[in-house]
């Protein structure tokens, strides 16, 4: 099981709450789209510097190749701050 937290920029609407299960889509360099479902493990609710909600989450079914994908992503490090 792979669990990390990301900053749900894309300023998500509904606001979701811990506990809910999602289904996301997102593209790694070099590997492509990632489609996969998560259970939402933390939310941290909008403030005056951030004017959206971030959420971390726990993915499930989530295959082992892709799992890798997004582990050498977080070693080489993100390119966003």
């Amino acid at each position: 099981m792979l669990s990390l937290s990301i900053g749900a920029e894309d300023r998500i609407k509904p606001a979701f709450t811990e506990g809910d299960t999602i289904s996301c889509t997102f593209s790694l360099p070099g590997f492509g789209q990632v489609t996969t479902g998560a259970d939402i493990v933390r939310m941290l609710e909008k403030t005056v510097k951030k004017d959206f909600n971030r959420y971390g989450v726990k993915f499930i079914e989530l295959s082992d190749e892709a799992a890798s994908a997004i582990e050498a992503f977080l070693k080489k490090g993100s390119p966003h701050p």
